[in-house]
């Protein structure tokens, strides 16, 4: 990772933790505690994935982020300029989405089609929710496919 890419990301994840969110906009039924340390946790993971994207997210670039987690708002912070998107199943973080300038879209992926032109997205980061769909994977990462540009990446993490 670019030192100056990995120096913001330090950054902007310090003062990420230092911040106080209204409780109906923290993760983890509204315990801030909860989502500072999930994000301790996880920080290897978001440095690991940051790596990967740093070379590849423009100005301009299309990000789909599926499912709302704090990564979502630390990508946004380390990256201003690119196009987020973020699809989640509540409308749990439309508003702190709002806030930050994400693009926040309420859909079930368990519902097809996806709310989305085809060929849109450079970029889909698809980490840890999988798991959680109880829909057919098989069709889910098909109608991501579909929204992808040609050329783009799916970034599918799993927790283990």
């Amino acid at each position: 990772m670019d030192q100056l890419i990995k120096d913001k990301a330090q950054k902007v994840i310090e003062e990420y933790l230092s911040e106080n969110f209204e409780k109906e906009n923290v993760f983890f039924d509204g315990s801030l505690d909860k989502e500072k340390a999930y994000v301790c946790h996880h920080r290897k993971r978001f440095f690991s994935l940051l790596n990967y994207l740093s070379p590849k997210i423009k100005k301009g670039v299309r990000v789909l982020d599926v499912g709302v987690s704090p990564f979502s708002f630390i990508l946004k912070r380390i990256f201003p300029n690119v196009s987020l998107t973020v699809v989640d199943l509540t409308e749990d973080f439309n508003e702190r989405c709002k806030k930050y300038g994400i693009n926040f879209i309420r859909h079930d992926l368990g519902k097809f089609p996806f709310p989305f032109s085809k060929n849109y997205f450079d970029l889909i980061i698809f980490g840890e929710i999988l798991e959680h769909l109880l829909a057919d994977h098989g069709l889910i990462l098909k109608e991501l496919e579909g929204i992808l540009k040609r050329g783009g990446r799916i970034i599918l993490q799993t927790p283990n």
